[in-house]
């Protein structure tokens, strides 16, 4: 699934700036309690997030919009 949000999380936080918007591409994993979602910037590998539940990626993240790619 593609994201598209805007973080509103810490600046500079793993890479990302406040109050910009971001494709991120995620990765759902309910079997690892620690990092059970994995976000990361479409175009930037280099960021990446990891968060525990939905709930702690709300914290970060707003304006959420979502696509799913058909295989």
């Amino acid at each position: 699934m593609t994201i598209k949000a805007t973080f509103i999380g810490k600046n500079g936080s793993l890479g990302f700036e406040t109050g910009k918007e971001y494709e991120l591409i995620t990765h759902i994993n309910p079997l690892n309690i620690d990092s059970s979602i994995l976000v990361n910037d479409k175009f930037d590998g280099s960021k990446v997030c990891a968060y525990s539940n939905v709930f702690k990626f709300f914290e970060n993240w707003n304006n959420i919009q979502t696509t799913i790619e058909q295989v």
